[in-house]
């Protein structure tokens, strides 16, 4: 027996048929299960650094249950794919991808440690950048509309039109800056 699904707010059609296809009603325990994709739990997971047990207790599931989820073993009922979506901070209609979104990182990525690029960012940074991105998004309009002029600067210098020839600027960080007056040690 399927449950239909129609409409539900915030959720495209396309995800809403696949629901309607993917909830049954499982003859022992009478509870709705739905077909969640396993590739994307497995993905977000490790999107979080985070261990099957660690992701199990906060759904409230047992670890092999969550482990049988990623495995496709099982599926979860409706409530434990909202709770599962809600811990791996995806939206819902993620669990039903048939494949894993490509992440998107909003600014290059120039960091460096000893000469190699550090492991992807983890996704606290990312969600802290977006946030970060979206407050300057919003500021900017904000000033735009109060009639603020822009700064004269902002926008001016790129690396293609430096005002000081690269070289100059490489030599003067080798040298030591020098004062008149000896600065004082901090300890």
């Amino acid at each position: 027996m399927l449950l239909s699904i129609s409409a539900v707010p915030g959720v495209p059609a396309p995800i809403c048929e696949r629901l309607t296809r993917s909830v049954s009603w499982e003859a022992a325990m009478g509870t709705p299960s739905i077909d969640i994709t396993p590739e994307v739990t497995i993905w977000a997971r490790e999107r979080l650094r985070a261990s099957i047990p660690q992701i199990a207790e906060a759904v409230g599931v047992e670890a092999d249950t969550l482990a049988a989820w990623e495995a496709g073993e099982s599926e979860p009922t409706f409530r434990q794919a909202k709770q599962l979506a809600h811990v791996l901070k995806i939206p819902f209609g993620y669990l039903f991808l048939s494949s894993v979104p490509t992440a998107r990182t909003p600014l290059p990525d120039l960091r460096t440690v000893k000469g190699q690029r550090p492991p992807e960012a983890s996704q606290d940074m990312l969600d802290q950048l977006n946030d970060i991105l979206r407050k300057q998004h919003w500021y900017s309009e904000f000033v735009q509309a109060a009639g603020e002029e822009a700064l004269p600067f902002v926008g001016k210098f790129t690396i293609d039109a430096c005002p000081l020839p690269i070289h100059l600027l490489v030599i003067h960080r080798s040298f030591p800056i020098v004062t008149a007056e000896p600065s004082p040690a901090i300890f």
